[in-house]
């Protein structure tokens, strides 16, 4: 990873031994999205809560209430089966398996970096 230029130390501490990455980082993603969201509706962007598109195709979007949406851009944002809501993209893209558990906050554990294990397959912050 050194001579590749990447920022990188040995590690050992409250989280175990290894590589510390000291560039890397963690974030909200709730505190992200509603950041962006906010960002896109203050440069004149609607969004649509609470609603199932039904029919997608380049400038327009029905849901399931009936609505048309008419738009310069239409944005499919899945996590996952992105194939079944656009068949068009069954040949290109395919679900792969992600999973999260999630816990509410446990302020007895403190780690102060992020951890990955098992080449990245386990992580937690």
């Amino acid at each position: 990873m050194k001579a590749d230029n990447l920022t990188v130390e040995w590690y050992k501490g409250p989280e175990g031994e290894g590589l510390l990455i000291p560039t890397d980082g963690s974030f909200n993603p709730m505190v992200r999205a509603r950041t962006l969201a906010t960002r896109a509706m203050d440069l004149g962007a609607r969004l649509y809560s609470n609603s199932t598109a039904v029919k997608i195709d380049g400038r327009q979007v029905v849901t399931d209430k009936n609505c048309l949406i008419s738009c310069k851009r239409v944005i499919v944002a899945v996590d996952g089966k992105l194939e079944v809501i656009l068949p068009e993209l069954k040949s290109k893209v395919r679900t792969t398996r992600l999973q999260m558990l999630a816990t509410a906050p446990a302020h007895d554990v403190k780690f102060t970096h992020c951890n990955y294990m098992r080449d990245g397959y386990d992580y937690w912050q």
